[in-house]
């Protein structure tokens, strides 16, 4: 069974909502740069497979799925984990995007490996990455909240 619609506005949920929504733009932005610096790549594939956890962790909880498998794996304990796990990986990005992006302000390209692609510039490209590390720092205080809540739930 289904929870009822308004399920999806809650706080927990609306939290999940943000995360998808900040890997989703973190995506789109890198989408065109992501080669001129591994860290991209990794921020990059990272933010995908996130998205599709926590998409499928807001389809269980929909769909009360977790009741069903409360019986025979610890679920609330499970997406716990999965929660640090996540906010970890975006701490993490966060602390190597402030890294870059004030690099970048100084002027330093010399760190990533190739230039920014000519279509976008490095001004262009300076923003891009100002947009990708204030999504990712909403997605730190999402998955905190989050993991905060999943811990509360898991008690």
């Amino acid at each position: 069974m289904a929870q009822v619609i308004t399920w999806c506005v809650r706080p927990y949920a609306a939290a999940k909502w943000l995360q998808l929504l900040c890997f989703f733009l973190i995506v789109i932005f890198l989408l065109d740069g992501r080669i001129q610096w591994w860290p991209y790549t990794a921020i990059f594939i990272g933010s995908i497979l996130g998205g599709i956890i926590v998409a499928v962790l807001l389809l269980i909880g929909f769909f009360e799925i977790s009741r069903s498998l409360a019986a025979k794996m610890p679920w609330l304990t499970i997406e716990f984990f999965i929660n640090v796990a996540l906010l970890v990986f975006t701490l993490v990005a966060s602390g190597i995007l402030v890294f870059d992006y004030f690099k970048m302000l100084g002027g330093e390209f010399q760190h990533h490996k190739y230039t920014p692609p000519a279509n976008i510039g490095k001004d262009g490209w300076k923003m891009r990455i100002l947009v990708v590390l204030v999504s990712m720092l909403m997605a730190v205080l999402a998955f905190l909240y989050s993991t905060l809540q999943a811990k509360k739930r898991a008690r």
